[in-house]
């Protein structure tokens, strides 16, 4: 059986799981929109429009985009990105899609140049805490390779250079995890104490 029976209860339960991590939304009938911020983006927009193809099962759409360059692109956005980087944004933007993210997609849009992000899947379960977490974290993809799509569009850095880095920042994120578990209780001090010190060297 499909569930939820309508877009408007789609929308409003998924309104509510937002609300309760703290996340206000502004909400329509079949959409609702809120403007996070990032990690590496400086801010990013957050929506989700909900839809009917057949009039029983219903579709929910998650979108999110941020601003890479910086001024506004309305007026010719092609135009104010250099040849070159655009290629090695959309040369990144391709190796992201293929191996990288396993939900939706990355791209350029045509009319604002800004990296947007859009997925679309049918919704056929009581929407609960995991369905917020899934489209909440899918939907940051533009802030999780903001960096490297910005070191390509904006400096032109080859699109190779580029994952190379972004790379390289989220395996050192995760040894600072891991140190930090660490240093949480997971080990006894001592041999929180001698890891940290062979970990510099000392």
């Amino acid at each position: 059986m499909t569930y939820p029976n309508s877009i408007e209860n789609l929308i409003l339960s998924i309104d509510q799981l937002l609300e309760s991590l703290g996340i206000s939304c502004f909400v329509e009938r079949d959409a609702l929109a809120v403007a996070l911020t990032g990690t590496d983006a400086p801010s990013y927009e957050f929506g989700l429009f909900a839809f009917s193809l057949d009039g029983e099962a219903v579709l929910l759409g998650v979108r999110s985009a941020a601003d890479v360059l910086g001024f506004d692109t309305a007026a010719c956005p092609a135009l104010a990105i250099a040849p070159f980087n655009l290629a090695q944004t959309q040369l990144l933007l391709n190796q992201i899609n293929k191996h990288e993210i396993k939900a939706g997609s990355l791209a350029i849009d045509p009319t604002d140049a800004r990296l947007t992000f859009i997925w679309t899947f049918p919704v056929t379960w009581q929407p609960d805490i995991d369905l917020a977490g899934m489209v909440l974290g899918t939907a940051s993809a533009v802030d999780h390779y903001f960096r490297a799509i910005k070191d390509c569009m904006v400096h032109g850095i080859t699109a190779a250079d580029a994952l190379a880095a972004h790379r390289a920042r989220i395996e050192d994120s995760a040894e600072t995890d891991r140190k930090v578990r660490r240093l949480l209780g997971e080990e006894d001090s001592e041999t929180v104490f001698r890891r940290l010190l062979a970990d510099t060297g000392i």
